[in-house]
């Protein structure tokens, strides 16, 4: 996750918002054409949206949010459903720089 966020950032940043003065649609676009970029963003995303679910329902448990066992079993399914929601709301967005 570590690496992806600092891969992200400085390569928006620092390679192709500043290389050249192109329309940042088209820049992201270029970008995600190729597969190992665009795979590598997949990976992010998923890794992205499984930290904040899981790091959630950690949150509750261990602050006493969730006591009882049945408590802790229905945040952990409703944050796992937010955790797929969220990946395919990341998905959405990194297809239509792609196929846009």
């Amino acid at each position: 996750m570590f690496v992806f966020i600092i891969y992200h950032v400085v390569t928006m940043k620092y390679v192709y918002l500043d290389s050249t003065p192109m329309d940042y649609y088209e820049i992201l676009r270029a970008k995600f054409a190729t597969p190992w970029i665009y795979w590598w963003y997949v990976i992010g995303i998923a890794c992205a949206a499984f930290h904040l679910a899981n790091g959630l329902c950690t949150f509750c448990m261990t602050w006493g949010i969730t006591v009882t066992r049945q408590s802790q079993r229905l945040t952990a399914a409703a944050l796992a459903a937010a955790g797929m929601i969220l990946f395919a709301i990341g998905l959405t967005a990194l297809n239509g720089f792609t196929h846009g």
